[in-house]
């Protein structure tokens, strides 16, 4: 759309540079209704762009939808209507599944959400399975009891040393 815009922007100069070149009054009149048939063009895209750009639909709603499905997809795939199991096969795979005739449907790719996911799981079992640079599972104290040492010596008073050099 915003390619059809620059495209009329584009027209409408050039029928005013032609008009400044024209002496004919019926030429000149027929780049202004053209012109004027441009504009009114260009106003219905302006139009159109900026009603594109506003979401029909809450973020809020989009985003509790979103959560919903990528918590249990499986449910929605249950459904009866044929137009939930598309959207669970656009939401679930990058691509379009790829089928061969001797071997069947192939290996897809999974959706950027479902990668994620994964990614988090993959990334879960490494930590559990290895030493990892994150705390123990005992938790951050450590296992041995330690004996409490005092580093620096109590005070001997409690009040406060007197002033010194102020006159009362």
């Amino acid at each position: 759309m915003e390619n059809q815009l620059v495209r009329l922007e584009t027209q409408i100069t050039g029928l005013l540079d032609r008009i400044v070149e024209s002496n004919s009054s019926t030429v000149i009149t027929a780049y202004e209704k053209r012109i004027q048939s441009l504009e009114s063009d260009k106003m219905l895209l302006k139009v159109k762009i900026a009603m594109r750009a506003t979401p029909r639909t809450p973020f809020e709603v989009l985003l509790r939808t979103a959560l919903h499905f990528l918590a249990s997809p499986l449910k929605l795939w249950r459904s009866d209507k044929i137009q939930d199991k598309k959207t669970v096969l656009k939401l679930t795979f990058a691509k379009r599944l790829a089928y061969a005739r001797q071997g069947g449907f192939r290996t897809a790719e999974p959706s950027l959400p479902f990668q994620i996911i994964q990614g988090l799981k993959d990334q879960r079992e490494v930590n559990f399975n290895s030493d990892s640079m994150l705390a123990e599972r005992e938790g951050f104290e450590p296992s041995e009891r330690l004996h409490a040492q005092r580093f620096s010596r109590p005070p001997r008073s409690t009040t406060p040393a007197p002033l010194r050099g102020v006159a009362l």
